[in-house]
């Protein structure tokens, strides 16, 4: 934990600040729109596992999201809803006042949230599969109705699935698979019907080289073992 603590520590102070600095001496800052995020967290120890890439419970997938708008708009703003990162893109889109409606984006803007507009949870799917697998299938699900969550792990037989409420139980505790069925089948069908219309993706493979340096600073990251 000190480790990872450490490196939050390091990534503030050697790139965040000194980019923020940099931006403020050029005189950048005030029309920059700055987005800091995570792709994902790191579980320590928090339900008998280390690092990621094992659950999807919250402290995997919750991530920070801090957004820095040009002139400082809505500073100091805090919104609740649930969100989530396929909806940065078209965020940055409106702010940047393109037109993305002829895309078929899986996000939503932000926009509405941050204005006060909409205030309900929106809907996310997070999942992962085993490194190396061919399987389209993920290997472990999550969504939610509004605070409600569920979670779908395929790697055991029958597969596991569990229910909770992130408003009573926020570290994902109580499990409630047994008693709410009806909202389990409503959520097990919502995660198959996303994933029903997915074509079989026939992807093209070559092997890479790598120069020595890049292998170990990789291995540092842990990506190569």
């Amino acid at each position: 934990m000190g480790l990872y603590d450490g490196e939050i520590k390091y990534t503030d102070e050697v790139l965040i600040g000194p980019l923020i600095q940099k931006l403020i001496e050029l005189n950048l800052y005030d029309r920059t729109m700055i987005i800091l995020t995570s792709d994902h967290g790191e579980e320590l120890y928090d339900h008998n596992s280390w690092l990621h890439s094992h659950t999807l419970y919250d402290e995997l997938i919750k991530v920070p999201l801090i957004i820095k708008f040009p002139e400082s708009k809505n500073k100091g703003k805090r919104i609740y809803p649930i969100v989530r990162s396929i909806d940065i893109m078209p965020t940055l889109l409106e702010e940047a006042d393109i037109d993305y409606s002829p895309f078929e984006l899986d996000g939503k803007s932000l926009m509405p949230i941050v204005k006060g507009k909409e205030k309900k949870n929106r809907v996310f799917i997070s999942d992962f599969t085993h490194k190396g697998s061919e399987e389209l299938r993920p290997a472990v699900v999550a969504t939610n109705k509004d605070l409600y969550k569920i979670i779908v792990n395929r790697r055991s037989s029958p597969p596991k699935i569990s229910l909770f409420n992130l408003e009573n139980d926020p570290f994902e505790r109580t499990g409630l698979e047994e008693t709410d069925s009806k909202l389990v089948r409503e959520l097990f069908n919502s995660i198959l019907e996303h994933y029903q219309n997915f074509m079989p993706v026939q992807a093209k493979s070559q092997r890479v080289i790598i120069d020595k340096n890049l292998e170990e600073r990789l291995k540092a990251l842990g990506y190569i073992h």
